[in-house]
């Protein structure tokens, strides 16, 4: 990503970058903005940012990460609110996410989102005492974008939890596995079906919330991301898939993806037809 992302946008804008990160999870902010600390350091403009917690990651970003001098905590004014340079530069760079080139400055600029310590050391803790570097991780994601997907018809693709379970045979050959989740059930279904050892913390360790479907709410037995910890957990998480010694996702989830890269791990995307494999940047 260089000049001939330069060339789409026309005349350089002025900076600086200013990115409001809102509306998505955990993951998906953390993609989202070392795409746009590329598409910064490509164009020689700063970068700023705006971490607002919502329902679907409650968290602060001082509750996940070290602060960033580039947070910005201010409300937006309205011309900011109004600037097109965010979409204008996500629309330039999309033709170029999967060139080898942006993967390996984008998975660097992950690297630049620096856990909070008691965070980053309870992932080490876990990842030494379970020897993940010598394990196999897999995200199993069994919730939200299921429903998502099919509202929008484009559900076809979804793994069945056998076609999870088979990737994970596959990857794990043998070895014990890690593994994170957002529905226990489904993550157990998997390692029973795979035949496959697997230590989580996921089974024994998040804050779960029931939620009774009498009242219409789909997610009953599966993770609510209520509370600011439940984010925490999910990034420990992030972290332990990060130090595996290489990782298996749920197609249409970024969780894994972020996973992968940060680590330099090589990641198998399972969908219902294929498992797409990405090396390392």
């Amino acid at each position: 990503m260089g000049t001939d992302v330069i060339e789409q946008l026309g005349p350089v804008p002025t900076g600086p970058i200013i990115v409001d990160l809102g509306t998505n999870g955990l993951a998906n902010r953390m993609r989202t903005l070392a795409g746009f600390l590329v598409a910064g350091e490509a164009l020689g403009l700063d970068v700023s940012f705006r971490w607002m917690p919502d329902a679907a990651c409650p968290a602060e970003f001082t509750d996940l990460f070290a602060d960033d001098p580039r947070r910005l905590t201010a409300v937006p004014s309205a011309a900011e609110r109004g600037h097109p340079m965010p979409e204008q530069i996500r629309a330039a760079w999309t033709p170029h996410v999967e060139a080898a080139a942006f993967k390996a400055r984008w998975a660097r600029a992950l690297g630049q989102l620096c856990p909070r310590p008691a965070l980053a050391e309870e992932a080490c803790a876990l990842a030494d005492t379970h020897s993940l570097s010598a394990r196999p991780g897999i995200h199993v994601r069994w919730t939200d974008n299921r429903l998502v997907l099919r509202r929008r018809g484009i559900a076809g693709d979804l793994p069945r939890l056998r076609d999870l379970a088979a990737a994970l045979a596959e990857v794990a050959d043998g070895r014990p596995a890690w593994g994170c989740t957002d529905n226990p059930r489904a993550l157990r279904t998997v390692a029973r079906s795979a035949g496959v050892q697997l230590d989580t913390r996921s089974l024994d360790h998040r804050r779960w919330a029931r939620v009774s479907m009498t009242t219409g709410d789909w997610r009953q037995g599966w993770l609510v991301r209520q509370r600011p910890t439940s984010v925490e957990d999910a990034l420990i998480d992030l972290l332990t898939l990060a130090a595996c010694s290489e990782v298996v996702g749920t197609w249409w989830s970024s969780f894994a993806g972020v996973a992968a890269a940060l680590g330099g791990r090589r990641l198998h995307v399972v969908s219902r037809h294929a498992i797409t494999v990405a090396e390392p940047s």
